[in-house]
């Protein structure tokens, strides 16, 4: 619509975040572990996203349902563990079950040398907790509803990269909070060759 507007009707993917060692706010796609167990593999989302790109900053809003499971290794998959996990019996805390509307927002904006993201998200959570089975052999994944408002940020200086996420969220009546950040500096050209080289160290709570 025009220049400044974009609406998808469909299933997409989209990435939100900034650091290596986890990307908290990233919360729109269900990973897919049974792609890799790196948690950096995604499942498509139905949705509806509308998108404004302004002087301002980048407004998106992503209206979902049709909730996709977080696949897991079975018992011959790579890598498995005890207890197994059995999605077959996946538990959902809305009533709506896999059809609970979701809603997310997220404002971007690059300021300079700086990068800002924030969102919010209100809907089922794409990270489950697990509950035992009566016969202790395998565990069952619930999803809760949850509120979730995140942070992304990264700065750039000639070879450094400062990056930061942080979240904080309402879900069963309890607060939960994460961060991670940290820094990656590259070595470019090393030894006047094309090699680059980059060392990187972040924390996460």
């Amino acid at each position: 619509i025009g220049n400044s507007y974009e609406i998808l009707v469909g299933v997409n993917q989209f990435f939100w975040g900034v650091t290596e060692a986890r990307n908290l706010v990233n919360i729109i796609n269900q990973i897919d572990e049974v792609e890799d167990i790196d948690e950096e593999d995604y499942l498509g989302q139905t949705m509806v996203n509308i998108a404004t790109l302004q002087k301002c900053g980048h407004l998106s809003i992503y209206i979902m349902t049709g909730f996709r499971v977080r696949t897991f290794p079975g018992s011959d998959g790579r890598f498995s563990g005890e207890p197994l996990i059995d999605p077959s019996q996946t538990e959902y805390e809305s009533s709506f079950e896999a059809w609970q509307p979701d809603i997310a927002f997220r404002y971007s904006q690059v300021i300079g040398e700086m990068e800002l993201g924030i969102s919010i998200f209100h809907g089922t959570g794409r990270e489950p907790r697990f509950i035992e089975t009566i016969d202790r052999n395998s565990v069952v994944p619930h999803y809760d509803i949850i509120t979730q408002i995140g942070l992304d940020f990264q700065w750039t200086k000639n070879n450094w990269l400062l990056k930061l996420e942080s979240i904080a969220g309402w879900s069963q009546g309890r607060t939960f909070g994460a961060f991670v950040g940290g820094f990656e500096y590259t070595f470019f050209q090393v030894f006047g060759s094309n090699i680059d080289f980059g060392l990187i160290s972040e924390l996460f709570y």
